[in-house]
């Protein structure tokens, strides 16, 4: 096993081939017609539009407003790995997605809020949501099913379209978790072993020469930043409620709609179904 040398290997449609993957979910749409099912949630009604392929989506999960702010303007994973603002047409490289609901017929922008913009209103939760609202997920890749033009370039259908894995694991994740250990046991302090493993993961998000400006220290690697760090790293893996609890933010921060709640909100509830299976099941504290 080893890091694959750039942040987008691990994430495409031939990522089966992968270092770095150490288990997933398997898809492989070209030999048994067994195709990713996470496009569904992630993908736009209008999806297909912007990377050439044939599916589409219900329009659902998005970023927390704010999040896309996090990642520094040199950060590769801001622009591979998120969608955001005016979205183009993949079969000619210019022309702009049209929406379909709020804004159908008009050029498809993707924001960082999620508010009824079109009716000019500022109240934002999580039902006050349009279809453009949020800015999207793009991190792994089904690559094409048709032609299209991509920097100018004509871009011809991928023979791996739609066959991409879904990781559960990946090596970086064990480098994290080897360096937050490290820290732990430091009494919170980075030592310079934890910041070789977070900076080997994190270098591959910048070019040669934006990264020593962006590397980490013993100093600016803090468990604050470690937690910042893993965010960004781990967007849209499925980590970040888990990390929360264990930083002991879940239950005591704030962003977006979420204010500090009881701590017994850490645990989920145990379902009342389950409760009359087994009598000697004791519903969680809070509940």
């Amino acid at each position: 096993m080893a890091l694959d040398p750039n942040i987008t290997d691990q994430f495409k449609n031939t990522n089966d081939l992968s270092k770095e993957v150490i288990f997933s979910i398997a898809y492989d749409y070209t030999r048994a017609k067994f195709e990713p099912s996470w496009t569904g949630e992630f993908y736009h009604f209008a999806q297909k539009d912007i990377y050439g392929g044939g599916r589409n989506g219900n329009d659902g999960i998005v970023l927390v407003p704010g999040v896309y702010t996090t990642y520094g303007t040199d950060d590769l994973r801001k622009t591979n790995w998120l969608l955001f603002g005016p979205q183009i047409k993949f079969a000619d490289g210019v022309s702009p997605v049209l929406g379909t609901v709020e804004y159908a017929d008009k050029p498809l922008s993707f924001v960082d809020n999620i508010q009824k913009n079109s009716k000019g209103s500022t109240v934002s939760t999580m039902s006050e949501g349009e279809e453009n609202s949020g800015v999207r997920f793009n991190k792994y890749k089904l690559g094409n099913s048709v032609a299209g033009i991509v920097n100018g370039v004509k871009v011809e259908p991928d023979p791996n379209y739609n066959n991409t894995d879904w990781n559960v694991y990946r090596l970086t994740w064990i480098y994290f978790a080897k360096a937050e250990a490290l820290m732990r046991k430091n009494g919170g302090a980075a030592t310079a072993d934890a910041v070789t493993l977070i900076n080997t993961c994190k270098q591959r998000a910048y070019t040669a020469a934006t990264w020593p400006a962006n590397t980490y220290t013993t100093a600016t690697l803090t468990m604050d930043e470690l937690l910042a760090e893993r965010g960004r790293e781990f967007i849209f893996e499925g980590f970040r409620r888990d990390d929360l609890i264990r930083f002991g933010k879940f239950t005591t921060g704030t962003w977006w709609d979420h204010t500090a709640s009881s701590a017994t909100k850490s645990l989920y509830p145990i379902p009342q179904r389950q409760r009359d299976l087994n009598p000697k099941l004791t519903q969680n504290p809070g509940y």
